[in-house]
């Protein structure tokens, strides 16, 4: 059993005047706003410029965003995008063009798209998963 000291001079510090009145999210300062547009993804989808909409959406991505539909429309329109791939070799050329920031934003997706499977096969997920894994293990 511990012993009562009766020293109480740890509580005469008033823990209130140690902290911040009020949160301040560290990541506001640092946040750029995204600049993706939906209609311009759209119509680089509907032109057949596949890989440019890629490139769209991994250079305006909307991480820090809150608005919880906009992520989920830029999701689903890059689900549709990475199921249009047919061949392996397009793949591992479109991955040879990009640089380490949208390699692992676009692993992230391919992550997303497995927790949430109804949008594309798990068979094309793990396809392009083995070719960014690839790609990642060839950088490092």
């Amino acid at each position: 059993m511990a012993i009562n000291t009766g020293n109480t001079k740890f509580r005469m510090v008033n823990v209130d005047q140690l902290t911040e009145p009020t949160f301040q999210d560290e990541l506001t300062d640092d946040i750029k706003p995204s600049r993706l547009n939906i209609s311009e993804i759209n119509s680089l989808i509907s032109s057949g410029k596949s890989t440019d909409a890629i490139l769209n959406i991994l250079q305006n991505a909307p991480i820090n965003s809150k608005d919880q539909q906009t992520k989920d429309t830029v999701f689903k329109l890059m689900m549709r995008l990475l199921s249009q791939f047919k061949s392996n070799q397009n793949i591992d050329e479109f991955l040879s063009t990009m640089d380490q920031d949208k390699i692992d934003l676009l692993m992230k997706y391919i992550y997303r798209g497995f927790e949430q499977p109804q949008e594309i096969s798990c068979a094309t997920l793990l396809t392009w998963h083995e070719k960014v894994l690839l790609k990642i293990c060839y950088i490092h």
